[in-house]
């Protein structure tokens, strides 16, 4: 863990139970990923990890969290820890209770310069062709060549959607999914989301088969699915054994947000609007919304635009909050959100925020919204002028959002 903090590398624990709606009797949620942010020894000998809950609040409560005895004042300042309580994500917890209490660490490697493949297949209904005791006849089975240019590493995962992309009616229970490479013994199955095989020594120019099978078999399952390949040294490639194309997704390059360009103004923004939704009576809801967005601190670099997107949970809503926004005078950001129907539809996305003249301050810009590869697309514009947008999403939705930015330089008379 500690060579790991020291590369840069991202680090989750994953926290062990079925239902995110629970906690142990440390206050840890369960089925949950917190980041781990550092660890740091003290001048007492303790071992300290420091965590951050994404949600932005924590209720871990033994040793070492805001309230313990344990802290002294040196003792925090040693940690960088907060003088006083402070319910904003961010705990500490000691080395040996990091262990106990968790299922597993995560790595996310930095994959900069990385090479990598992928085949995808969304609708798959190639039929039932399965054949292994876990999964059977009714499901449905591909096989799979990954190959190396070079002798490296090569680290192989299997997607398909989350639990947390269906709805609760919806979450019947299936069979495992597997991935095996063959030859080998070893089979890796898992019933949703992904699932990652133990790193792979490739020769160079050597080529490896694996096989896939899938439980598309029961009712209100997506059979949507994907293998990918990644190394650090060389090319790899990822191609199907019946000479069936990928599909693909949407895809926007990064772009560093702070580094002042206008981006590709091939698709400027043409000044139009859809039409807004009609401005009601502000409840409660919306006046946590509003608050939420309008102390939204973008943290951009003296002298360069910021643009940024977060999302966090409202205890007394029991909602998720998402606000993005950006800081520059001279030029607008086009965001445009991909997310299931489904969710799209159980997202409020009606935003404003009026003065005390009742003039409208900031609104959401919708644009445009289509449906895209069974995702619904939708485009908003933050002009200079509307720089704020904000999303009430219950919790069911979150976390299916993924979006892209682009800055656009505004038209002006």
């Amino acid at each position: 863990m500690y060579n790991r903090d020291n590369n840069d590398e991202m680090l989750f624990l994953i926290t062990p139970g079925t239902s995110d709606a629970t906690v142990n009797s440390c206050g840890l949620t369960q089925n949950h990923a917190y980041v781990v942010l550092g660890v740091i020894q003290l001048s007492n000998g303790v071992k300290l990890v420091k965590m951050r809950n994404p949600w932005g609040i924590e209720r871990y409560t033994c040793d070492y969290s805001d309230d313990s005895e344990l802290w002294t004042q040196d003792l925090k300042r040693e940690a960088g820890a907060t003088a006083e309580t402070n319910n904003d994500g961010l705990f500490f917890m000691t080395i040996d209770a990091y262990k106990e209490q968790g299922l597993a660490t995560l790595v996310s490697f930095d994959t900069d310069g990385w090479y990598n493949d992928y085949f995808l297949m969304l609708d798959d209904n190639t039929g039932e062709n399965g054949s292994w005791s876990w999964c059977g006849e009714t499901c449905t089975r591909h096989e799979i060549t990954i190959s190396s240019a070079v002798a490296q590493e090569v680290y192989v995962t299997a997607f398909t959607w989350e639990k947390r992309s269906y709805p609760e009616e919806c979450q019947k229970t299936n069979k495992v999914h597997s991935i095996y490479m063959v030859d080998d013994f070893t089979v890796y199955t898992f019933k949703d989301g992904a699932r990652q095989m133990s790193v792979i020594d490739f020769e160079a120019g050597e080529s490896k088969s694996f096989i896939v099978e899938w439980d598309w078999a029961r009712e209100d399952v997506t059979p949507d699915w994907s293998v990918t390949a990644w190394a650090e040294l060389g090319q790899v490639s990822v191609s199907h054994n019946d000479d069936i194309e990928t599909d693909s997704l949407p895809f926007t390059p990064r772009r560093d947000p702070y580094d002042g360009s206008s981006g590709d103004n091939s698709n400027t923004y043409d000044g139009t609007y859809l039409p807004a939704p009609e401005i009601g009576a502000i409840d409660e809801m919306q006046i946590h919304l509003n608050d939420f967005v309008m102390d939204f601190d973008i943290q951009s670099q003296p002298g360069y635009c910021g643009f940024r997107l977060r999302e966090d949970y409202d205890e007394v809503l029991g909602q998720f909050k998402s606000v993005a926004a950006h800081n520059c005078y001279g030029y607008g950001v086009n965001l445009t959100l991909y997310m299931l129907p489904a969710d799209w539809d159980r997202i409020e996305k009606s935003f404003y925020v009026k003065d005390n003249g009742g003039k409208v301050m900031y609104e959401n810009h919708m644009t445009e919204c289509n449906n895209e590869n069974n995702f619904r697309t939708c485009k908003f514009y933050l002009s200079p002028s509307n720089p704020r947008m904000g999303l009430l999403m219950d919790k069911g939705s979150y976390g299916l959002m993924t979006y892209a930015a682009q800055w656009v330089l505004e038209q002006t008379q």
